[in-house]
């Protein structure tokens, strides 16, 4: 049957054109579901990510011995202050002690810094130009206390050539990283420290 055999050819070629058709489609929707969900090369969660204004709590135990840091501005403006307390409390069940330098005006007991990205360092409001001496002190938290210290850190560039902070360098925008640590003497002779990281926003 000619006719019969011409209408099956027919009937291929216009199921193999749908077939066609459709697998072209499917493979276009693919395409634009992949452009839709790329990531620029240089973007990263962590870079995307923004930091909260809501105040901070990070704590972290060693033996006993908690170091607490509360950060009440993560965010903070361009040469303005980051208030920041940080607490020690012994738990250990016995008396720790920390060798510090003798010259105790400069917030040594808990040691910390905020950095920027090219490694400037906000200044301490009370205690502006950081001065070291090579004599040491013995600094004790007795079991069962704490020791509180409370801080402003003010981003801005201050250095022992300056004459006052109201020549202070105020830093750009950017993302900066703060650590608090306390260090104490374990029984051994060996030093012990916690080390508590957080970031702060100059926005």
């Amino acid at each position: 049957m000619p006719g019969g055999e011409s209408y099956m050819k027919k009937a291929i070629i216009i199921l193999i054109s749908v077939l066609l058709i459709t697998s072209f489609a499917a493979c276009r929707n693919g395409d634009a579901e992949t452009a839709g969900t790329t990531v620029p090369e240089n973007t990263t969660a962590e870079s995307a990510a923004e930091i909260s204004s809501a105040p901070q709590t990070i704590e972290k135990t060693l033996d006993g011995v908690t170091l607490k840091v509360y950060i009440e501005n993560p965010k903070v403006k361009s040469g303005g202050e980051v208030h920041i307390t940080a607490t020690v409390t012994n738990n250990s069940g016995k008396d720790i002690i920390s060798t510090l330098p003798i010259y105790n005006q400069q917030h040594y007991e808990i040691r910390t810094k905020i950095l920027t990205q090219d490694g400037k360092a906000f200044y301490d409001k009370k205690y502006p130009v950081e001065v070291t001496e090579d004599a040491e002190r013995k600094f004790t938290v007795k079991s069962g206390e704490s020791y509180v210290q409370d801080m402003y850190l003010v981003a801005a560039e201050m250095d022992s050539g300056m004459s006052g902070t109201a020549n202070a360098v105020p830093y750009g925008a950017g993302k900066c990283a703060g650590t608090s640590t306390f260090k104490w003497d374990g029984s051994n002779g060996a030093e012990k420290s916690l080390t508590v990281s957080f970031e702060i926003e100059i926005a």
